[in-house]
């Protein structure tokens, strides 16, 4: 089981009632892989009339913030590291999938770094986010998304790049509570 954990709201599992309805028939629920894990779903950018006001100011910024970093990218040349990541040059690790893989019966986390909603405004004042990864690794926190867009969720680049350094430090060391155990 995937537990979400955010600085505001605390542990919050896969929900249930009408929340969990929607999100199964909006196709948000994710997929099986070959590995038998759970993906996200894909989501397409085309803006449809049954998406959420939010969503959709959220789908054009993002829009235009995608197509000002193309031409950044294109600008630089290949030695940009996003032009490098794109040409397969830089490998792409497996550390998050297997940070999720667990035992079964026990509980994996993944903790959230986000100051606030695009739908309900500010939830967190989160001053040093590094502390607060250290935090969620003392907990036992399997992986940490940090929130990195400023106008919807509050977060910066820099956030994660503090969150990074914090928990390059930690590498080869077991967080003091490495397996949550589910009441």
């Amino acid at each position: 089981m995937i537990a979400f954990v955010s600085a505001f709201f605390g542990v919050s599992g896969r929900g249930t009632g009408p929340a969990l309805a929607q999100r199964r028939s909006s196709g948000l629920n994710g997929v099986r892989s070959k590995r038998n894990s759970v993906v996200p779903a894909r989501m397409t950018t085309d803006i449809k009339t049954d998406v959420p006001d939010v969503l959709k100011s959220i789908l054009a910024r993002k829009e235009e913030e995608v197509a000002k970093l193309k031409a950044e990218v294109e600008a630089a040349g290949p030695d940009h590291p996003i032009a490098k990541r794109l040409a397969g040059e830089n490998e792409v690790s497996g550390v998050f999938y297997s940070a999720l893989k667990r035992p079964n019966n026990t509980l994996t986390v993944i903790a959230e770094i986000k100051r606030k909603s695009p739908s309900k405004g500010h939830i967190a004042y989160i001053k040093d986010p590094a502390l607060l990864s250290r935090t969620y690794w003392e907990a036992g926190a399997s992986c940490i998304s940090v929130l990195t867009d400023y106008e919807g969720f509050g977060g910066t680049l820099d956030d994660l790049r503090e969150v990074v350094s914090e928990q390059n430090s930690y590498k080869g060391r077991k967080s003091p509570r490495t397996h949550l155990e589910p009441d």
